[in-house]
């Protein structure tokens, strides 16, 4: 309806027209409308229209009103693009990075030096201006797309899901790249198809303090992503979640682990044939530094290691400090393991290293619920991700340690720890 203002009459305001029932509302699909034209500026690839700022709600309110033919207002704008964001019409997804460069002269290199404890690699290409997040994206989907090409899976194969970034961009692009069609998903999984039975098995409890609920966090739990895992596979999926947290006190660690497929006997009757483990540090990203960060607002579920884990962050962000290419502590599964110090680092650093750090982590790992070194050891395909600088101390010493007793079938890592553990730079 257009109205022209004839002998002093001009249209009716919009609160006059909902007084008298005339006023309509903008529908669903007019406020995603309203939204995405609001974002257009940052969205669009064309130079003509890309902006830094959003359009403005006086424009949009002029141009949807001639669109939606009754008055729209400035105020109606602000209010419908709130509403699209708020209700999640629209949402904002940070998308897995698919390209890379494998470096095939550093992946055979790798594999010759540590032939007995690594049987393939994987690394890719990154840059110093490359986020920790996005290497992880990166390695997790050169992972996936080699288990896909090696058709790793079968029916009855047992796989172990750890925790952790990487673990969580392995499958999540596993999960993206086979969901086409159910027939595609299972062809290219396994040699054998199609995968009738696959069990999946978490390989740690749960750790959901308040710092972990923000973000992705919680879809880093091993329970949570062996979960989503199971979408992969079309036929029976069998999940066996651990289903308590992480740390416990020693005597109801001792109660509860029977009760789980991580207890002795159980593990015994269904050791995994597959793995997929990252290594981690702990530094700022870590979700126990996280944990002790907001420690004051009521981590529970670590209270049993929650003191010494606290000595344990403040020690190693200490340590980082003076040595900013070391981080004393990492993890598998969530089991910490003392990464040997460098040469470099000072004989006072060094004693308290191997003394109180090693002692606080060793208190911290009887407490954890998680699968133990012994156990990884007797999985034969275990797949290794960890990317980052600051790792390579950590992956090094998982690759040559004899007391890890770790043989990885697959490492999928970055350029930066290919050179550091060769002793070169060889960039291209």
């Amino acid at each position: 309806m257009v109205y022209i203002p004839i002998l002093g009459i001009y249209p009716p305001t919009v609160a006059e027209l909902r007084r008298t029932g005339v006023a309509q509302r903008l529908s669903t699909a007019q406020k995603v409308d309203i939204a995405l034209a609001w974002l257009e500026p940052l969205i669009s690839r064309d130079p003509a229209v890309s902006s830094i700022k959003p359009r403005s709600h006086e424009t949009l309110a002029t141009e949807f009103t001639e669109k939606v033919n009754f008055p729209v207002s400035p105020k109606a704008i602000a209010k419908a693009i709130r509403e699209a964001l708020g209700d999640g019409l629209i949402s904002f997804v940070r998308q897995p990075i698919h390209r890379y460069r494998r470096r095939y002269d550093l992946e055979q290199q790798l594999v010759r030096k540590y032939k007995l404890r690594l049987r393939s690699a994987i690394v890719v290409e990154s840059q110093d201006s490359s986020s920790s997040d996005d290497i992880h994206m990166m390695i997790g989907q050169a992972l996936a797309d080699e288990i896909s090409a090696r058709r790793s899976f079968r029916t009855g194969s047992r796989i172990g899901i750890g925790s952790g970034r990487g673990v969580f961009y392995t499958i999540d692009a596993l999960r993206r790249s086979h969901n086409q069609e159910t027939s595609r998903r299972v062809r290219e999984l396994s040699p054998d198809r199609p995968i009738d039975e696959t069990t999946i098995l978490s390989l740690e409890g749960s750790l959901f303090p308040h710092s972990t609920m923000h973000g992705r966090d919680p879809l880093f739990d091993s329970d949570v992503t062996a979960a989503t895992f199971a979408q992969v596979f079309n036929g029976l999926v069998h999940v066996r979640p651990v289903s308590y947290p992480l740390a416990l006190s020693k005597e109801d660690k001792a109660t509860v682990i029977d009760k789980t497929w991580l207890g002795q006997r159980n593990f015994d009757l269904m050791i995994p044939s597959h793995a997929i483990v990252g290594v981690g540090i702990l530094d700022s990203l870590h979700r126990f530094h996280k944990a002790v960060r907001y420690s004051q607002e009521g981590p529970l579920e670590l209270e049993p290691i929650l003191e010494k884990l606290e000595r344990l962050v403040a020690t190693a962000d200490n340590i980082m400090e003076q040595y900013n290419d070391y981080c004393p502590v990492a993890d598998v599964c969530g089991r910490m393991f003392l990464v040997p110090p460098p040469d470099y680092v000072s004989e006072r650093d060094r004693e308290l290293l191997i003394g109180k750090v090693k002692e606080w982590i060793d208190d911290i790992n009887d407490h954890l619920l998680t699968i133990t070194k012994t156990q990884l050891s007797r999985i034969d395909s275990v797949m290794v991700l960890g990317g980052t600088k600051l790792k390579a101390n950590a992956i090094g010493y998982l690759l040559s340690h004899p007391s890890l007793s770790l043989t990885a079938d697959i490492l999928s890592t970055d350029v930066s720890v290919g050179e550091h553990l060769l002793g070169t730079k060889v960039r291209r």
